[in-house]
């Protein structure tokens, strides 16, 4: 088991016999990880209404909640639960959003100073793309998973969290090259 995942367990252990500042730390970890994911798939239409840390929030309330249903089910579980997690509440704000006639994001028209309208609302991702996107995260983390430390960790700075070659050395503790 690595590091972060027995760190995750302990924590896990903790949050479950109420430790509140350890269900705070366990989030955190995947924090960043989750806001990214919410981002990807929060459209421009609906971010106008509703913020990628509304969607974080709730799934924060949710997770806290839920806790005790959580059942390990090997590497990455806890992670891919709160991905979950995430999805089915940014799904919610999106139907929320997009979805109610009345206030429907899509139906309203902002308009530039000329008059016309400045923004056209993104096309929602269909049931099969949410599917094959959560399909090909799990078999990135696979792949990941048989690579050796350093090379998984720099993929992971430079790839998934989007830092510059510069930065994500920096962090590694190595030169750019």
């Amino acid at each position: 088991m690595n590091e972060r995942r027995a760190d995750d367990a302990a924590l896990l252990s903790r949050s479950r016999d109420g430790d509140r500042g350890a269900y705070q730390a366990l989030f955190e970890r995947h924090a960043d990880e989750l806001r990214r994911y919410i981002g990807r798939w929060l459209p421009p239409r609906v971010r106008q209404r509703v913020s990628v840390s509304d969607v974080l929030q709730e799934a924060r309330i949710v997770a806290h909640e839920r806790l005790s249903s959580f059942e390990e089910r090997g590497p990455n579980s806890f992670r891919n639960w709160l991905l979950r997690i995430a999805e089915l509440k940014t799904k919610h704000a999106i139907r929320r959003h997009v979805g109610t006639a009345k206030r429907a994001a899509d139906r309203e028209a902002a308009t530039n100073a000329a008059g016309g309208t400045s923004k056209i609302a993104a096309p929602l991702p269909s049931p099969s793309e949410w599917a094959i996107g959560l399909e090909t995260e799990d078999l990135v983390d696979r792949a990941l998973q048989t690579l050796s430390d350093d090379h998984r960790q720099i993929l992971v700075l430079a790839m998934q969290q989007r830092l510059p070659l510069r930065e994500a050395a920096e962090r590694m503790g190595r030169s750019r090259e």
